[in-house]
């Protein structure tokens, strides 16, 4: 009676053992769908699953007497870890990447270790309910027979109300292996609710037990099954790997876990999961195989279908990778001439910039220069008529020694205007392109500029210190210039009574600094920053002395050659005018 009171827990148990089976796979589908076609309806399916699971699962638990419950529970929550982290690979958009886990050996042992669980969890159990239940039946007769010996001992004479007592323990015993019997069967018909059903091996592999709906399949009886057995409805080389597995399998004493593909009578084709478990006796000796066989072709045609489908899709994306990677060298390249062009534009932009800034400097100086020049022009133009007119008038009177002296005036302004003109005309050659450069000696330039200022030198009888001067590399006439006008500016400031003028040379971390310095009063502060404008010059020299001109084409004598010119001065204690030359 016991063992009849708990069939119905025994079969809900064996309704949920399915149904979260079915659960887990519609989960991992859900995943792999989404996957695939990106539609948030396959994200809400797996949510529903999971729950439902969830939900199952524990109810499973509590009517499992097993002691697998937390193997199902671990290997639940591993496959349900990695079915989420693959949800998020697929909102981070890293499709293959999810499809690779949801598709590899860790997730296909976990469900492995999973649907084991579940079988593990159901057939431990039933046994552990039929251990329980004949163990107790066992007890009970113990208890009777001894209690019926002690009887029959004390009270011989009552052998008759023993024997009757035996006779119904025995009826008692008949009805208990009935009742056994019976749940043996119940057990077998809920077996025969999987599909194609349970199977018992012999160690060896020959059929002990094979499930109607299985047999019904391959259109074999069950003594048929045991003879010719079930392997000749499988292609010979498929055949071949089952039994060698088979064999593995019984050596390593390890778990039953095989897909194989069987033909029917009418020659349909079948994928069929297989998993089984090894029976041990109480010495531990394996007796025989239990398992179960599950039709998975729905599902493996499914799995084929999303295979292709990830094929097909992993081809369009390789090739719209191919399209985009064409269309971004075109872009890159159109990028490229683009920057290319955008930098040459930059440059002849700021060159443009730059030329107008120079044109802008050089038209403010020009309109200076051209005002100074023409002040400079007007005054021995002023002079000359004055001259003229003396010289007029003095010749109506008579006045020859007179006018030979207005006449010599006339004769220095003339030469000074024609210095003026002639350094009107270095200026503006210093400030063209198309220079000589060549490598000479400094020394051949200032030579050459004592020889031009002969007459000045001798008549001002100056005093010239000189060392060697280096080679250089530039352009021999405009830096002949440079010193012939830098020389005549110091002997045209240099002191009157004792005039000394002296060519500097200093190496510096700089490069080579050359200068000319004089000893004359020097130039006041007010000036420095103009000494080098053209026609800043002090109104008191004549004119002869040059024509203000000369300190402008040395600036600009130097900054063709990339350097620099400076002055430095202290009140009364002469000039000395620096330069480098690049």
């Amino acid at each position: 009676l016991k063992i009849m009171s708990v069939t119905s827990e025994e079969i809900r148990l064996q309704e949920l053992g399915r149904i979260i089976t079915d659960l887990q796979e519609n989960a991992g589908r859900a995943v792999f769908m989404s996957s695939v076609t990106h539609n948030t309806k396959w994200k809400d399916e797996y949510k529903n699953c999971k729950f439902d699971l969830d939900v199952k699962v524990k109810e499973f638990v509590e009517l499992s007497e097993s002691n697998h419950e937390l193997q199902l529970e671990k290997s639940l929550r591993g496959l349900q870890k990695i079915e989420e982290d693959t949800l998020n690979l697929i909102n981070e958009n890293k499709i293959l990447e999810g499809q690779s886990r949801l598709l590899g050996v860790e997730y296909m042992k976990s469900k492995a270790l999973y649907a084991e669980s579940v079988q593990k969890s159901i057939i431990g159990t039933i046994e552990y309910r039929m251990d329980k239940a004949k163990n107790a039946f066992r007890r009970k007769i113990s208890q009777d027979i001894i209690m019926s010996l002690f009887s029959l001992i004390i009270l011989i004479a009552a052998w008759t109300v023993v024997i009757i007592r035996l006779k119904k323990q025995l009826n008692a015993y008949e009805r208990s292996e009935k009742a056994l019997r019976e749940s043996e069967e119940r057990y077998r018909a809920i077996g025969e609710l999987i599909p194609f059903g349970v199977w018992v091996f012999s160690p060896s592999g020959s059929v002990i037990y094979l499930s109607d709906s299985f047999r019904k399949l391959l259109g074999l009886s069950l003594e048929e099954s045991r003879k010719t057995g079930w392997l000749d409805r499988v292609q010979k080389e498929e055949a071949e790997k089952i039994y060698a597995k088979w064999k593995e399998c019984v050596q390593t004493n390890s778990l039953w876990d095989n897909v194989f593909h069987i033909k029917d009578v009418q020659g349909q084709e079948y994928a069929i999961l297989s998993r089984g478990v090894p029976i041990r006796d109480e010495n531990g000796t394996i007796t025989s195989w239990v398992g179960i066989n599950l039709d998975i072709t729905a599902r493996e045609k499914m799995e084929m279908e999303l295979r292709k489908a990830k094929e097909d899709l992993e081809k369009r994306v390789e090739e719209r990778t191919l399209e985009l990677k064409s269309a971004n060298d075109k872009l890159k390249e159109e990028i490229s001439v683009r920057t290319r062009a955008e930098e040459e534009l930059e440059k002849r932009k700021k060159e443009v910039e730059a030329i107008n800034k120079e044109l802008v400097g050089k038209n403010d100086e020009l309109n200076e220069f051209a005002s100074m020049v023409s002040q400079d022009l007007l005054e021995p133009i002023r002079r000359l008529i004055a001259t003229g007119n003396q010289l007029e008038h003095k010749l109506q009177n008579n006045s020859i020694e007179e006018g030979i002296s207005h006449v010599k005036s006339i004769s220095s302004i003339a030469r000074g205007m024609a210095l003026f003109i002639q350094d009107l005309l270095t200026l503006c050659k210093a400030g063209k392109d198309g220079l000589r450069y060549e490598l000479f000696s400094l020394d051949e330039c200032v030579e050459q500029a004592f020889y031009s200022l002969s007459v000045r030198i001798e008549e001002t009888k100056v005093q010239i210190k000189r060392d060697s001067l280096p080679d250089v590399f530039g352009d021999r006439m405009l830096l002949t210039h440079l010193y012939q006008n830098l020389l005549e500016n110091a002997i045209n400031y240099a002191d009157n009574d004792n005039p000394l003028i002296e060519l500097t040379v200093e190496k510096t971390d700089k490069g080579l600094v050359l200068g000319v310095k004089d000893n004359g009063t020097g130039i006041e502060k007010d000036y420095i920053d103009t000494i080098f404008k053209p026609g800043k010059r002090e109104n008191a020299h004549e004119l002869y002395c040059r024509t203000g001109v000369g300190l402008g084409i040395a600036r600009k004598a130097v900054e063709q050659h990339g350097g620099k010119i400076w002055v430095e001065s202290e009140g009364g204690k002469g000039a000395h005018f620096r330069f480098t030359l690049g």
